[in-house]
């Protein structure tokens, strides 16, 4: 369980907040950073979804946020999602003193459409009026990067702006952080081939991009490939492999990290 719920931005009233897992290293000051952002097809879904995630990052040497964002309803959508991880991206690097964190190393994790709302902060950018620069690295899980064709995704944004104009593939910019992702190769809701093209738009950028492809798993590595939306049967074997690794990467990234393990 989070050791804090901590405010990062008032919206309508309405408080968002992130879930604080302090890092396994305490001692160490200005230790890198990890949002993490639930999945939920940008409607659904709440910052517990990550909790087992954000405790393996704390364990590992990093400061762990799972954050709250706007789901999409009747007045939200996708695009205000972007914003609150912009907000909290903010937030991290003016509280990085008080919070122990490297402002300069601050990561975002993102589960399916947090992977979206991960990958946005750096192709489609943070609002000018924010100013942040996005992630400085990008940890994702069955990513929703490719959601031109996507006709849900498509009726969520009510018309504030077309798929392809929120597609992070479809929207690569200079500057891209390294990225590690993770993915089943038969995935049919954020299929394989939307990884493969935003590794694609890194390699064009000579940027790192760690794929890593779990042969005959589905979305979120689900063992149930007949109906992938709504009756999960993750491979704990496989979930457990793809978060280590995934850990492990970002320790490499940034080596001074301490690797500690619960």
């Amino acid at each position: 369980m989070p050791q804090a719920l901590l405010p990062y931005a008032v919206v309508g009233g309405d408080t968002l907040r992130a879930h604080r897992f302090a890092s396994a290293d305490p001692a160490r000051s200005a230790r890198p950073a990890v949002l993490l952002l639930h999945g939920g097809g940008w409607s659904a879904g709440d910052p517990s979804w990550v909790y087992p995630a954000a405790a393996a990052f704390a364990a590992g040497g990093f400061e762990a946020f799972a954050v709250e964002y706007r789901l999409s309803d009747s007045v939200a959508t996708p695009l205000e999602a972007i914003v609150d991880v912009c907000a909290a991206l903010r937030w991290t690097r003016l509280q990085a003193d008080s919070l122990g964190v490297d402002a300069s190393r601050v990561a975002v994790y993102g589960v399916s459409a947090g992977g979206h709302l991960a990958a946005s902060t750096v192709t489609i950018g943070c609002p000018e009026a924010l100013a942040e620069r996005g992630a400085d690295a990008l940890l994702l899980l069955s990513p929703a990067v490719d959601v031109e064709g996507d006709a849900h995704f498509g009726r969520l944004l009510r018309g504030r702006a077309s798929a392809a104009e929120v597609s992070p593939v479809a929207n690569g910019r200079a500057d891209m952080p390294p990225t590690v992702l993770v993915q089943g190769a038969e995935d049919s809701l954020t299929p394989l081939r939307g990884a493969q093209r935003f590794c694609v738009l890194l390699a064009a950028q000579r940027q790192s991009c760690d794929l890593r492809v779990y042969e005959g798993l589905g979305h979120l590595l689900t063992r149930n490939l007949a109906e992938q939306e709504n009756a999960f049967d993750p491979d704990p074997l496989a979930r457990a492999d793809a978060l280590r690794h995934q850990v492990r990467w970002l320790q490499q990234l940034w080596p001074d990290t301490a690797r500690r393990e619960r």
